[in-house]
């Protein structure tokens, strides 16, 4: 039931008619055409109540299918905000227009990182209830619940690209953010950390299976255990750079995942890494090498 909570929604709805009101007391020609972008955030928000309220009565069959809805509507939501946020700046000086614009937007924005950081909590719990029993289940079951599982993982990510979009939009705004990185960075590394012990660990299973293939390359079993293992180790791969962005946009030290990248991956240009993650690969190779040698 945590999951249902819709916390982001709370906060969101609360602000909903304030926002009206500046749009419906200008004409279009006075606010610059910010009329649409309000209605359009009015419209998200009204959305979102929506599918909050039928989540509490829907039955469970339909639930996790709603539950998929509502991040979506919850991204597109926060993309309109941002988006609006960015059009603040070209509104006209005219008072009270554009002061009261940004009050609204400062009222709305306040507690909506907050409310990002609780759903992506939301989301991990929902990926640990998804990978009990995983074990117990095979064929097709099996499939389909991995699928779910990487569904949720990139949901996960989504969520930190949109709370670093959300940052930027809140700095515009004048928004203190401080809390929200506090609670935020150690949160991301953890998941970082998490994704490369997946990278290093299918690295060396594959490392493995690949020798097997060579020595029985007719074995059936072997070669689609090759390709579902190389496949999952790809999308670790393109999660970890995903993680490496948002690192990179909060300022925040990602040498040390780069350079997993670099020695993982050859579909990556070299203008993604900095420097600090090539020596790093470089002094592992040498190390590698003298311990070879001596």
């Amino acid at each position: 039931m945590k999951a249902l909570k819709g916390i982001l929604l709370g906060l969101l709805i609360s602000v909903c008619l304030s926002s009206y009101s500046i749009a419906a007391n200008n004409s279009e020609d006075e606010t610059g055409g910010i009329q649409p972008l309000l209605d359009t955030l009015n419209i998200d928000i009204s959305t979102l109540k929506l599918l909050n309220e039928h989540l509490v009565s829907i039955d469970k069959a339909n639930q996790r299918a709603l539950i998929f809805r509502r991040d979506e509507r919850s991204f597109h939501l926060l993309d309109d905000f941002d988006f609006l946020v960015a059009e603040l700046a070209n509104l006209p000086e005219k008072p009270p227009l554009k002061a009261e614009t940004e009050a609204v937007l400062k009222n709305l924005g306040a507690g909506m990182g907050e409310s990002i950081l609780t759903r992506i909590t939301e989301i991990q719990q929902r990926a640990i209830d998804a990978n009990e029993g995983l074990d117990k289940l095979s064929g097709g079951s099996l499939v389909a619940q991995q699928a779910y599982i990487n569904s949720l993982e990139s949901i996960h990510v989504r969520y930190y690209e949109a709370l670093v979009n959300h940052l930027d939009s809140r700095k515009a705004l004048g928004l203190t953010s401080d809390n929200i990185l506090q609670q935020l960075s150690p949160n991301l590394y953890l998941y970082a950390e998490i994704i490369m012990g997946r990278i290093e660990a299918s690295n060396a299973t594959l490392n493995e299976v690949k020798s097997r293939a060579e020595s029985d390359p007719a074995n059936a079993d072997i070669s689609a255990t090759l390709k579902d293992i190389s496949a999952n180790h790809a999308l670790s791969l393109n999660r970890l750079e995903s993680i490496i962005f948002v690192l990179d946009r909060l300022e925040l030290d990602s040498s040390h995942y780069k350079a997993i990248m670099l020695s993982q991956s050859s579909n990556i240009s070299v203008s993604f890494f900095s420097m600090k993650a090539i020596v790093s690969v470089l002094k592992a190779s040498l190390a590698s090498l003298k311990s070879v040698l001596t």
